[in-house]
């Protein structure tokens, strides 16, 4: 659809070099059948900010909903451009709704969840200050803001149950990257024990949640080894995905020396 757009920034190297090409295609593990270009994520962005700030933009994200037969590197460009568009919540979240159904493997998911600076700003206090603020109190969001967050989380919520592997996988990243804060850990573990994960889920699933485990282990140790315990011995959380969180935890830098268990 945006092909033309997309082709002259692809890089030299994933033209002419197959070994690198089927590397790149190895990494991303894409469905059978799958056109891949080889943009990498900044040329993706430049091209997805582009579009964003187009008057049309609405009508671009429509086409992209309404193609059938979009490439990987344009699906990423959908995901990345409902980050940068500027529109009200609601608006905002029913394009999500329409660009969810064509992800169809993990980078076109992460990158889409992982790059919502949109969601950061609703969940992560605000730096400013007014003048009367004391630099002792700690930073804190508009009721505008909380509202807004609170209904992220409610839409969040009703992806859980998608029965689609990379659906599932939306709402457990989101929740890793914005949902771990003081305010969110509880309802978030919560969230994922009431997933009822069975031994032998999806790849992507398992690895989803082992990877926010392990993100919520560096930001509290003691309830997420509380949860992660609880959760084997009630056989709530199956063991080829606390084998998985174990692992990641023992090789991430920051939580390495931490126990997982």
């Amino acid at each position: 659809m945006i092909e033309d757009l997309l082709l002259p920034l692809v890089c030299e190297r994933y033209r002419t070099d197959l070994a690198y090409r089927e590397g790149h295609r190895k990494i991303i593990a894409p469905k059978p059948g799958t056109v891949i270009l080889g943009l990498h994520t900044p040329e993706l962005k430049q091209v997805a900010k582009s579009l964003a700030r187009r008057e049309d933009w609405r009508e671009t994200l429509d086409a992209f909903a309404r193609e059938k037969r979009l490439s990987h590197d344009e699906r990423m460009v959908w995901g990345l451009m409902l980050n940068y568009i500027i529109c009200p919540l609601e608006d905002r979240l029913r394009h999500v709704d329409a660009f969810i159904p064509a992800i169809d493997n993990w980078a076109i998911c992460d990158n889409f969840c992982c790059n919502a600076k949109w969601l950061a700003k609703l969940t992560r206090p605000r730096k400013r200050r007014s003048e009367s603020a004391s630099f002792a109190d700690p930073p804190q969001k508009s009721p505008a803001d909380n509202h807004e967050k609170e209904a992220v989380w409610k839409w969040i919520e009703g992806h859980f149950s998608a029965r689609d592997e990379f659906e599932r996988r939306v709402p457990i990243v989101l929740a890793l990257a914005y949902f771990l804060g003081p305010d969110d850990m509880d309802r978030t573990l919560a969230a994922m024990a009431g997933l009822k994960l069975r031994e032998g889920e999806p790849y992507y699933i398992q690895m989803a949640v082992a990877w926010l485990l392990a993100t919520a282990l560096a930001r509290d140790p003691d309830k997420t080894r509380s949860f992660v315990n609880t959760g084997i011995a009630a056989g709530t959380l199956p063991r080829d995905i606390v084998k998985r969180y174990v692992r990641k935890a023992r090789e991430s830098r920051i939580t390495r020396d931490t126990p997982a268990l």
